[in-house]
């Protein structure tokens, strides 16, 4: 289950900016561009038409397509001081119309050592988001966040198994 957060409500401070290439992937698989971005001649092509100012190719690079991924996200967070409160970690989309938070976890802060926080979010945007970023809400301006390791990638579907692969109890 997502949950939704408006951004003026939370203010997370932003940690990551998430690669396009990890949830515009699947938009271009679906559409059937995917094939085209191993072709070096239409790579070739496209960028020749950029050089030359050629309005075909600025409308391309604003798509307009919705994007609807499923990400796993991990990450290793040291918050200094830390204060006894919440945690949440969240993925946020920023788009035309505004900005839109996804909670992808949230946690007691720890005294000592590393917070872990880890879960999947499903991203669904009305339109190809400007950028996705990974955030931490429930810190103050004057702590200090240390990122030990942060893991972003899309999840993978597992295919239903057919009937010869089941184990028999």
């Amino acid at each position: 289950m997502n949950v939704r957060l408006p951004l003026h409500c939370i203010k997370p401070r932003l940690l990551y900016e998430v690669p396009r290439s990890i949830y515009m992937g699947e938009v271009l698989k679906d559409s059937g561009d995917a094939r085209a971005l191993h072709n070096r001649d239409t790579r070739l092509r496209f960028l020749q038409m950029l050089r030359r100012g050629d309005e075909r190719a600025q409308m391309g690079l604003g798509s307009q397509r919705p994007v609807r991924c499923r990400l796993n996200v991990a990450a290793w967070i040291r918050v200094k001081p830390c204060e006894a409160g919440m945690l949440s970690l969240v993925l946020v989309v920023r788009e035309e119309e505004g900005g839109t938070a996804f909670l992808i976890d949230e946690l007691q802060g720890a005294k000592e050592g590393s917070i872990m926080f880890s879960g999947e979010v499903t991203l669904a945007s009305r339109n190809s988001p400007l950028s996705v970023h990974v955030g931490l809400s429930g810190v103050s301006p004057d702590q200090v966040i240390h990122v030990e390791e942060l893991f972003v990638q899309p999840a993978a579907t597992q295919p239903a198994l057919s009937g010869a692969n089941r184990r028999q109890a």
